[in-house]
């Protein structure tokens, strides 16, 4: 036997045959033409703004659930006058400036130091910020990334300078991480960035739109304070 199944759209009908509801199987014919009505009829009601609202908020709880971005977290390890003084953790901002946060990661994990040759010409340089300093500090901030040891620094690129990024974030509070400026004569001169960089240890509006803030001081803010306050130095 069939059952019709009916909807409140005249021109759509259903049949089920019930002799295969316990195979597995289930037959579905569909029919626009007006046929008898049957005892066992069972009516299908249309979708309703209760149903939507519930699938909408479906789909915004797998939202919810995807996995969201992880910002990228680097580190020092301080020494003050020969002495462990505690860590700096700093997260980078690389959706926001991805070109400086992909040349402070490299100089901070020495994944592009210049590798001994094998003919032992070369003696192999350090690319990074490794028993580098803070070269100058004050209340208001701190300046390091001098690793050349000469007043220039460099990328972690081939090329010693890249075009510095937008300046879209502010300097308004302590621990805030940017590049330090430098410019690039030629044909037509550019700001450029290399291996600078500083970390305030207050508000510096006076920087804003002049230097590209790329990170953050998450965990040692006491550290920083004390590097700015007893190392100070010009």
């Amino acid at each position: 036997p069939l059952t019709k199944i009916t909807s409140e759209f005249p021109s759509c009908v259903v049949f089920v045959d019930n002799s295969l509801a316990n195979s597995g199987h289930a037959l579905f014919t569909m029919s626009s033409e007006p046929v008898p009505e049957t005892t066992d009829a069972t009516v299908i009601p249309p979708a309703t703004n209760e149903d939507s609202a519930a699938a909408e908020e479906s789909k915004e709880e797998q939202k919810e659930e995807e996995p969201k971005h992880k910002n990228p977290v680097v580190f020092f390890d301080i020494d003050i006058a020969g002495t462990y003084a505690g860590r700096i953790e700093i997260t980078l901002f690389d959706e926001v400036a991805p070109k400086t946060t992909e040349n402070f990661l490299l100089l901070c994990t020495h994944q592009n130091d210049v590798k001994p040759s094998k003919n032992g010409l070369n003696r192999g340089t350090l690319v990074g910020f490794r028993r580098s300093t803070f070269y100058h500090s004050q209340n208001e901030f701190c300046c390091g990334g001098d690793y050349t040891r000469d007043d220039h620094g460099a990328s972690a690129f081939e090329e010693p300078f890249f075009a510095r990024e937008d300046c879209v974030l502010k300097h308004d509070r302590p621990g805030l991480v940017s590049m330090m400026n430098v410019t690039e004569e030629g044909k037509e001169s550019r700001i450029v960035n290399g291996s600078h960089f500083m970390i305030t240890n207050r508000a510096i509006p006076s920087l804003d739109g002049q230097q590209v803030v790329f990170g953050e001081v998450t965990y040692g803010l006491d550290v920083l304070d004390r590097i700015c306050k007893e190392c100070a130095f010009a």
